[in-house]
C-alpha cells in the first residue's frame, strides 16, 4: 500500500488558512481610503476627530486581523499520525513531534460563544504548548478514533469525548 496507508494524514481547507486575508484587505483599503482622500466615504466636510478615529479605528483592526492572520499560521495545519509520533506541520514555524508514549493528556474541548467547534487538546511531558486540533480539519472523526487507538491506556481511559463534533 501507499505511504498515506501508514502515515494518516489530515489538513486543514484553504478557508481556514486564508479566511482573514479579504478582511485585511478591506480595513487596509479602507485606512487608504481615510489616509489619502476621506470624501470618499464621507459626504460634506468631514470633521477632524471623526477622521483621526476612523483612520486609528481601521489601522488597529487591520493590524489586529493581520496578528491573528499569523498566529492561525503558527498553528498546525497538517496533522499526520506516524507510527511513533503525532506530526504536526504549521505554515510557519517548526514541524512538532509529539510521541505517543509522551502524551499525558488528550480531551476534546466543546463549543463556546468564542469557539465555534470542538477543539481536541493534546498535551505532552515537556512540552509548555499543548497541541490544539479543531474538528473543521478533515475527516475529524477518523482522526480521533485513530490517535485514540495510539496514546497510552491512561490517557484514552482518560479521554473525555464531547458529541457534536
Amino acid at each position: 500500500m501507499g505511504r498515506s496507508e501508514r502515515t494518516p494524514t489530515f489538513t486543514y481547507g484553504l478557508r481556514h488558512r486564508y479566511a482573514f486575508l479579504p478582511t485585511i484587505g478591506f480595513l487596509v483599503v479602507v485606512f487608504a481610503i481615510l489616509l489619502l482622500d476621506p470624501s470618499l466615504l464621507w459626504t460634506g466636510v468631514v470633521d477632524e476627530r471623526s477622521h483621526q478615529a476612523g483612520l486609528i479605528l481601521s489601522a488597529t483592526l487591520a493590524v489586529g486581523f493581520a496578528a491573528a492572520l499569523v498566529a492561525r499560521w503558527t498553528e498546525p495545519f497538517r496533522i499526520s499520525l506516524a507510527p511513533d509520533a503525532l506530526v504536526a506541520t504549521p505554515l510557519i514555524g517548526s514541524t512538532v513531534r509529539v510521541p505517543y508514549d509522551r502524551i499525558v493528556r488528550v480531551a476534546e474541548r466543546p463549543r463556546t460563544f468564542l469557539r465555534g467547534h470542538v477543539e481536541l487538546d493534546v498535551r505532552a511531558a515537556g512540552r509548555r504548548r499543548p497541541v490544539y486540533i479543531r474538528s473543521t480539519i478533515s475527516d475529524y472523526a477518523r482522526l480521533t478514533r485513530l490517535l485514540r487507538n495510539r496514546v497510552p491506556p491512561a490517557v484514552r481511559s482518560e479521554w473525555k469525548e464531547v458529541h457534536g463534533a
